[in-house]
């Protein structure tokens, strides 16, 4: 049973190791090695453009209840009471 199971681990690590070596073989050329900070600069700008859009509406949202309790102060104001 244990030499089986040597012989299993030992054609994992050689799957493995072969397996590890194709990947950094051909994403780690020099012609892919911009492919990770363009990932990353694509990832900040959209995570940068959510952001402002999220304070963007909540300034506008803001904004306008404060106008709106203005303008109703305002018009609370002008009525004559009698």
């Amino acid at each position: 049973m244990s030499q089986n199971s040597s012989v299993n681990q030992s054609r994992f690590s050689r799957l493995r190791s072969a397996t590890g070596a194709a990947l950094t073989t051909n994403l780690l050329t020099p012609q892919r090695m911009w492919i990770g900070p363009a990932l990353t600069a694509i990832v900040i700008v959209v995570v940068g453009w959510m952001t402002g859009r999220s304070v963007e509406d909540a300034v506008k949202t803001n904004l306008a209840e404060q106008l709106q309790v203005l303008l109703n102060a305002t018009v609370d104001a002008q009525i004559p009471s009698e």
